[in-house]
């Protein structure tokens, strides 16, 4: 079976890990994988590992990883947008490792302990605030122990995945499908036939998605004004930015921000909250 794109809609996903099998797929956002008890097989990058409890798995943004069947385990995925760490998104852009699991023992303890708190933050509030600084905190002490390379360095056969790493790192720039080709070696017609029949979309539909979820963070965690977000995010046109945003949200960018300002500090929810785009399964 090839890998398949999965196309996330929110910025963070809070899920309960158990033994199962999920084929090899790759999306937009990062990934943290821990186990709490157990293990479990996953292919990250084309290489099998075997998590045991306390290990440490990141997947970054268009890796290609899947799971597989084994013993009884129990764990959290944490499937995020790299943007909400403000700190670290960038480098989750636009950096890769050939090490992508990090064993227990090399572990921070405060580390351990973060996922503890999110597993016991999961039957309770689903606030995006508190979710995001969980991360921040483990990515602050997870992220230097793994071995980052530029991702142009690591060498990779499949087209699309390097096709979309180079939209990744660059999608805020002007960017064509024609410059896109041109770096991965392909002509423009082989790349967009081969985008349209793997994602099931079109480069300027991807592009435009990522685009926007950058500036659906920005107008939610910011007040910069719209206008330069839209150049920011890799827009030069208005009339292209509100009809793409309107297209991904259903919202044009001024009502989005509206709708989206923060939940009272007593709002606690175990269910999806939309104007935060978190959902946080049981």
């Amino acid at each position: 079976m090839l890998p398949f794109y999965e196309l996330r809609c929110h910025d963070l996903e809070v899920q309960p890990l158990h033994a199962f099998h999920y084929p090899v797929h790759l999306h937009a956002h990062a990934e943290l994988i821990y186990l709490f008890d157990g293990s479990i097989r996953m292919q990250i990058d084309g290489q099998d590992y075997l998590l045991t409890a306390g290990d440490l798995a990141l997947c970054f943004p268009n890796t290609l990883h899947g799971f597989d069947e084994s013993g009884p385990a129990r764990g959290l995925k944490l499937v995020f947008l790299p943007e909400i760490s403000t700190d670290y998104g960038r480098q989750l852009r636009q950096m890769r490792t050939c090490a992508p699991v990090l064993r227990a023992g090399r572990l921070d303890p405060s580390v351990h302990a973060i996922f503890h708190a999110v597993e016991t933050e999961r039957s309770g509030c689903a606030n995006l605030a508190i979710y995001s600084a969980y991360i921040q905190i483990i990515l602050t002490h997870a992220l230097p122990l793994f071995p980052l390379v530029p991702q142009q360095f690591i060498q990779c056969g499949d087209t699309l995945v390097r096709a979309l790493n180079h939209i990744s790192a660059h999608y805020s720039e002007p960017l064509t499908l024609e410059e896109l080709a041109h770096q991965v070696g392909v002509s423009s017609y082989h790349l967009s036939r081969l985008i349209n029949d793997r994602l099931h979309m079109s480069f300027r539909r991807y592009l435009n998605s990522l685009r926007i979820n950058k500036a659906r963070n920005l107008l939610r965690s910011t007040d910069m004004p719209i206008i330069e977000i839209m150049y920011g995010c890799g827009f030069s046109c208005q009339r292209t930015f509100y009809r793409a945003f309107l297209e991904e949200t259903g919202s044009t960018p001024s009502k989005y921000r509206l709708e989206s300002s923060p939940p009272p500090p007593n709002f606690c929810t175990g269910r999806t909250i939309d104007n935060q785009n978190i959902i946080v399964s049981r």
